[in-house]
């Protein structure tokens, strides 16, 4: 009791603090976590602005090109006369026209066929390296530059006379914009990285802008897609969108932003590691550890301390019960409280006086009826030692003889003698099969075993074990399913169903394949179990005979027996407290039904109510 008190209160209160502990770090977690989305996201936010806003600066250089009657008039006089002047005037335009603002970026003017005739960077004259065709934000290494490593935007747009496209003009923008947008420090802490990505004409994602942590990669080299958890990828999934448990280009696990500019057909992404993240989480896990400790500690000493003072009275009892348990039935217990555990004592010493009272008058009932009760087991077991011994012994000496008789002089005497020695035989051999029959019977329902848990699917299994062979030679079917558990004696119950099963094979019909079905129904705090078979039946005035011992309704040459199997199943259900009886019709079949009551197990085998379980045939 003193640990059950000690271990209950202890550990229920350390149950709750650890729960509450819990509760308090993840809610702590998330509250960081979503912290940290909110940040990240108002990052991506911001920079996903400033990136459309840039763009759409780009769009509005080139529709301002585009728009220019001088110069839509000179291109189109340049294209008809080839006159060095228009080329040198749109050449003039274009010059003046990049060199507004400060970004670095540059003009061209193409004829459909795609060659460059003017230019604001006049090295780009000549035979065009790119589609101008493509009138959308196109993000690829600037190939009019000396190296690859440079990256630049372009866009082209179409110029039109008269409601016709006689050229396009092209504007070339440097990477370094997109750059400094994306690499400015908004709170992005040690491991914050913005990227941005876009899909080539291959369909091949690319990193378009710096890498924080690779500063010397391959600058326009293509992303993986597969890793299902990669960030990067999502951003060109033309949705927006936040969340943790991602990877990156290193392979770390990061909370992330991402953002899709449909204009620009670019992905956005905003990350921080989640190291960094939850970098405090640590910290708070050990302290809620240490606190969740040092209280436990506090709680199990004053666990310790009252249930010592609970349990010494409630040891005192125990000590009197063990005593009083012994056979010190004078024994009582002192009482020193007025509470509950005081009011306890006084009434052990009360049901203590009674009981010793009760006890006296019982053990002086007891010597009479265990007197009575010798008695009658000697006169029985006097019974079954004539019965099973000298009566069979002068059987037995009758049988041989007249079997030797058969064996010497079958044949030497006339047919009369013959036959007469034949009868003697079979009434030797009937005579003792009736003695034994006898015997099974009236053993039936002494002690064999107490009542156990039971499953009855197990017990009819064993019973059908048991009568393996005359199921095979008969060719019977025999099913059974959702057979219960409940408290009755094994040994007896396998008696009942090897019977029942046993006689529905004797009776099958010869003109169809036997099948047998056992199954049971709940009914309050009993079961009832059917065996029903589909054999010759019979007529339904017999009904009560057929379970009277060594009844028979065929005669012997067509089924052997003394007729005992049923009176016996008859007389074990009876004594368990159950019944038993059958539904029949003549060439139809037969269904044996009979209850058994649920039981509680049996503390003690050798208590006096187990002569009411069920008790196997011998």
């Amino acid at each position: 009791m003193r640990f059950k008190l000690i271990l209950g209160g202890a550990s229920t209160s350390i149950i709750a603090l650890s729960i509450v502990a819990f509760v308090a770090f993840f809610m702590t977690k998330d509250a960081i976590s979503d912290t940290a989305l909110t940040g990240l996201n108002a990052v991506a936010t911001s920079q996903h602005r400033q990136i459309e806003t840039l763009f759409e600066t780009y769009q509005e250089d080139l529709d301002t090109v585009s728009g220019d009657n001088l110069v839509r008039a000179s291109l189109r006089q340049f294209l008809e006369t080839g006159a060095q002047t228009e080329r040198f005037r749109l050449t003039q335009i274009l010059t003046e026209r990049a060199s507004v603002g400060n970004s670095a970026h540059s003009f061209d003017l193409n004829n459909l066929d795609g060659v460059i005739v003017a230019s604001s960077e006049p090295g780009h004259v000549g035979p065009s390296s790119y589609d101008v065709s493509t009138t959308m934000f196109v993000i690829e290494p600037d190939t009019m530059a000396s190296s690859e490593d440079l990256s630049g935007v372009r866009l082209s747009v179409p110029i039109m006379f008269n409601g016709t496209t006689i050229g396009y003009v092209t504007v070339h923008h440097t990477i370094d914009e997109l750059n400094n947008i994306v690499t400015r420090n908004l709170g992005r802490g040690e491991t914050g990285e913005s990227l941005v990505l876009y899909r080539d004409s291959n369909g091949d994602i690319r990193y378009v802008t710096n890498l924080r942590f690779e500063e010397n990669s391959d600058f326009y080299r293509p992303v993986s897609e597969l890793d299902s958890n990669r960030i990067e990828p999502l951003s060109l999934g033309g949705i927006s969108g936040i969340g943790d448990g991602f990877t990156d280009y290193r392979g770390e696990k990061v909370f992330g932003a991402y953002r899709y500019l449909k204009g620009a057909e670019v992905g956005l992404v905003v990350k921080m590691d989640e190291d960094e993240v939850l970098a405090g989480i640590d910290n708070l896990g050990l302290t809620l550890l240490l606190v969740i400790l040092a209280v436990s500690l506090a709680i199990i000493g004053a666990a310790f301390f009252i249930a010592g003072q609970l349990i010494k009275p409630i040891d005192r009892l125990i000590r009197t019960a063990e005593l009083f348990s012994r056979g010190e039935f004078e024994t009582r217990v002192s009482v020193e409280s007025t509470d509950e555990i005081g009011v306890l004592g006084e009434t052990f010493n009360v049901m203590a006086s009674s009981l010793q009272k009760a006890n006296d008058e019982l053990e002086s009932k007891v010597e009479d009826r265990t007197a009575d009760l010798q008695r009658s087991n000697e006169d029985l077991e006097q019974f079954a030692y004539v019965a099973s011994h000298d009566l069979q012994e002068s059987l037995r000496m009758v049988s041989s003889y007249t079997q030797l008789l058969s064996r010497r002089y079958s044949g030497q005497l006339d047919s009369d003698a013959d036959e007469f020695i034949g009868f003697a035989v079979d009434g030797a051999k009937r005579m003792q099969a009736l003695i034994n029959d006898l015997l099974t019977y009236s053993r039936a329902g002494r002690q064999d075993g107490g009542r156990e848990q039971v499953d009855v699917q197990d017990v009819v299994a064993e019973a059908l074990q048991n009568l393996n062979s005359r199921i095979e030679d008969a060719g019977s079917v025999v099913t059974f399913e959702n057979l219960p558990t409940l408290v009755a004696n094994r040994k007896q119950l396998v008696s009942v169903f090897q019977n029942l099963i046993s006689n529905s094979i004797k009776y099958r019909s010869a003109t169809r394949e036997s099948r047998i079905t056992v199954t049971a129904e709940r009914q309050s705090n009993r079961w009832k179990f059917t065996v029903n078979d589909n054999g010759i039946g019979l007529d339904t005035a017999f009904t009560d005979r057929i379970f009277t011992i060594f009844q028979r309704l065929h005669g012997r040459e067509e089924y052997q027996g003394t007729g005992i199997g049923l009176a016996v199943v008859k007389k074990l259900i009876e004594q368990a407290g159950g019944n038993i009886w059958v539904e029949s019709e003549l060439d139809e079949g037969s269904t044996f039904i009979f209850t058994v009551n649920d039981h509680v197990a049996d503390v003690d085998s050798n208590e006096d109510d187990e002569r009411s379980t069920l008790r196997a045939a011998s």
